[in-house]
């Protein structure tokens, strides 16, 4: 049979001369690396899309070569809809693949009847890979009060979205949930002799309830080996490979050109082996849609070029700058949060070489290091000391929490004594909190489906995380621990400081620099310091208030007859506006206006805060917590531990991950809040200033 690599080659792909798709890393993952140099803008890999794995509806695939088997895809799409099931991607995809591995081991990969994917299939993994869908239920407490929260687990759900709807009331519950998670874990593998206990895991119930009815109707499709007695670890397998290694694509309709509602599953060989990097200055490649409707599976416009073109469509991988021999190819999987990795590939983006277990290690042509070092004036440049330093990083603020806080800074004001007192008591009448969830989910704040199930997503700065992305991150530079801090190191004059110059011009030279940096003054001093310590701030990462946050905290706690005139006059501007009918109106936008009263301010900002902290003792652990068990976890030596044991850390390690990357945003919204309030505070003060001069400029003129 022949090899990967010759088996894309012979079909119409082509995999670089220059990479080593098969390198091993310390921990015995795999990667891709560069054996020689390879200039910009090189395609390193061109995989056509008749080589890739996918489940696509029949009117879809007419007149082009199938990427499942016919007979797979035909009982998919009878079972998708006598069952009514739509939008299934990641249970089609496992079932497409899982069929042609039982193929390959009834026929043997030789064989003319087994899969025409046999070298790609060979190539996989033979171990389970371990994703989240694997850790046991016990396992799954361990990411109480994060976005992964087991409080909400249905594994039939394809839509992220859906399960970021039910976070809310899992994390009301807070401390309800024991902190004793990892010590019941650790104790199940000690009784076990070593081996994790598998209670009621999500592969489990997914293989039961979506794969066990197909395959036990279609046994000619999806045989049983003669040496198994259920096709469950067959399918754990499988499933965990699809997750861990398919990419998401927009649903298209190649005959038509259009996209679809929902996503399609590829799994695309040779290409699916190249690791993630969380930050874009680390990548080096970019995978891209090329050939006959490329356009349309990107979503892009472009409709009639991509009609002109004759060449069949293909995944291609493109060197996005010079890689230097010896190093790892990197890309991106999409600006994915750590929830997000471990969610969908089963793994967070960690920078800590000491943590390199837990994800791809970094990696660094010769040309990046040196330019870093150029660029080295401090190790401050962008604020990311946190140990979780993934820029896409966010953290739920849900709906419950808002709520709450919101009835109960009003009901501690109607009890205060003033004539306000009679106001905030108007704001909570019966019925009152229920016209303004309403109001806000019909403005688009909410969402119109069960609006309490909403939640807020707080995020860095896309600003900050650009420059982050494009700057040179301190944490990826004490991973990989190659520029030091001592100016000697980086071969500047004070590098070579009390050594012997042999070159006199070098010393002339040395003398002449001496003297300019003593003839400045110290204002000029002073101005490059401000601008040094300036351009540091704006490096610095922030959460910004998320508009949607901000509209629905300042209508909950606007009073009854205050938000009655709210109401009237938005819906005045829609009726002006003659909004097209069936459309949805306008998103909410309140702007400044209300902020403008220095007491509604308060307010705000003391609701805002009151928020993030609840939703801060909604973790069963504190952040210090968490990062004192982290430590512990990755400092050990794993030597002497078992297989499964090792696993049983690593778990503890990503979903402490997960639990840290999420508390260091919340941490950091708590001082960028106050922040960007102050800030606020000063603009409004700033204005009236000039108004008053104005004023004072009217009255002498």
């Amino acid at each position: 049979m022949a090899s990967l690599v010759e088996w894309i080659n012979q079909n119409g792909g082509n995999i670089h001369e220059g990479l080593n798709l098969f390198s091993e890393q310390p921990g015995g993952d795999r990667t891709v690396i560069a054996t020689k140099d390879i200039e910009e803008n090189t395609i390193l890999m061109k995989i056509p899309v008749s080589l890739t794995i996918s489940y696509a509806e029949e009117s879809d695939l007419k007149g082009k070569e199938r990427s499942c088997r016919a007979e797979v895809s035909e009982v998919l799409r009878k079972h998708f809809s006598e069952h009514q099931i739509s939008n299934a991607p990641f249970v089609a995809t496992t079932l497409a693949v899982l069929s042609e591995i039982l193929q390959v081991q009834k026929y043997g990969a030789s064989s003319v009847d087994a899969s025409r994917w046999g070298p790609y299939l060979s190539s996989l993994p033979s171990e389970t890979p371990d994703c989240l869908m694997n850790w046991s239920d016990v396992e799954r407490e361990m990411l109480v009060g994060t976005a992964l929260d087991p409080s909400w687990d249905d594994p039939t759900v394809e839509s992220a979205s859906k399960k970021h709807e039910a976070v809310a009331a899992a994390m009301a519950k807070g401390a309800k949930k024991a902190k004793s998670t990892a010590a019941a874990v650790a104790a199940s593998v000690k009784l076990s002799g070593g081996s994790i206990q598998d209670f009621s895991t999500d592969v489990q119930r997914f293989f039961s309830h979506m794969v066990k009815p197909v395959t036990d109707a279609n046994p000619s499709l999806w045989p049983v080996p003669k040496d198994a007695t259920s096709l469950l670890p067959y399918c754990a397998r499988v499933a965990a490979l699809v997750q861990s290694r398919a990419f998401h694509v927009n649903a298209v309709n190649w005959i038509h050109d259009t996209t679809t509602e929902g996503q399609q599953l590829f799994m695309v060989p040779g290409i699916d082996m190249v690791n993630h990097a969380a930050h874009k200055r680390r990548r080096n490649a970019v995978m891209e849609l090329q050939g006959f409707q490329a356009s349309s599976l990107k979503g892009l416009e472009g409709k009639e070029n991509a009609n002109e073109a004759k060449e069949e469509p293909c995944f291609t991988l493109r060197a996005t700058k010079f890689i230097a021999a010896g190093s790892e190819i990197l890309h991106s999987y999409g600006e994915l949060s750590d929830s997000q990795l471990l969610q969908t590939y089963g793994f967070v983006a960690v920078q800590s070489a000491s943590s390199s277990s837990l994800s791809s290690p970094p990696s660094q042509t010769p040309k990046e290091a040196e330019n870093e070092d150029e660029n080295d004036d401090d190790d401050e440049e962008v604020s990311y000391e946190g140990v979780a330093s993934n820029p896409s990083n966010y953290c739920l603020i849900p709906w419950s929490a808002v709520q709450q806080q919101t009835q109960s800074l009003l009901v501690a004001l109607s009890k205060a004594p003033g004539s306000a007192s009679k106001t905030f008591k108007l704001a909570l009448k019966p019925g009152v909190l229920e016209s303004k969830i309403a109001f806000l989910a019909h403005h688009g704040i909410l969402q119109q489906v069960a609006p309490k199930r909403t939640n807020f997503v707080l995020a860095f700065d896309s600003d900050a995380v650009a420059e982050a992305n494009s700057s040179t991150a301190v944490g990826v530079r004490r991973a990989v621990g190659i520029v030091s801090m001592d100016p000697a190191a980086r071969g500047g004059v004070a590098g070579v400081a009390g050594a012997a110059v042999p070159l006199a011009v070098a010393e002339k030279k040395e003398e002449e620099e001496e003297a300019e940096k003593k003839s400045k003054s110290k204002d000029e001093k002073q101005k490059e310091k401000d601008e040094k310590s300036e351009k540091k701030i704006k490096r610095k990462r922030s959460v910004p208030i998320p508009s949607e946050l901000m509209n629905a905290v300042q209508v909950l706690l606007l009073g009854a007859n205050e938000f009655k005139e709210l109401v009237d006059e938005i819906s005045a501007a829609d009726e002006d506006e003659e909004i097209e009918k069936g459309l949805p109106p306008p998103r909410l936008d309140l702007g400044a206006s209300l902020l403008e009263d220095e007491e509604f301010r308060e307010l705000v900002l003391a609701c805002l805060t009151q928020t993030l902290l609840a939703v801060s003792k909604a973790s069963p652990t504190t952040y210090e917590e968490d990062l004192i068990e982290y430590m512990k976890l990755i400092d050990s030596s794993s030597s002497s531990l078992s297989p499964q044991e090792q696993k049983m850390r690593r778990r503890q390690a990503m979903a402490l991950h997960v639990r840290l990357g999420e508390k260091e945003v919340l941490k950091l919204a708590k001082f960028s809040f106050v922040r960007q309030f102050a800030e606020f505070f000063k603009s409004l003060a700033e204005e009236e200033a000039e108004d008053e001069d104005e004023d004072e400029d009217e009255e002498e003129e």
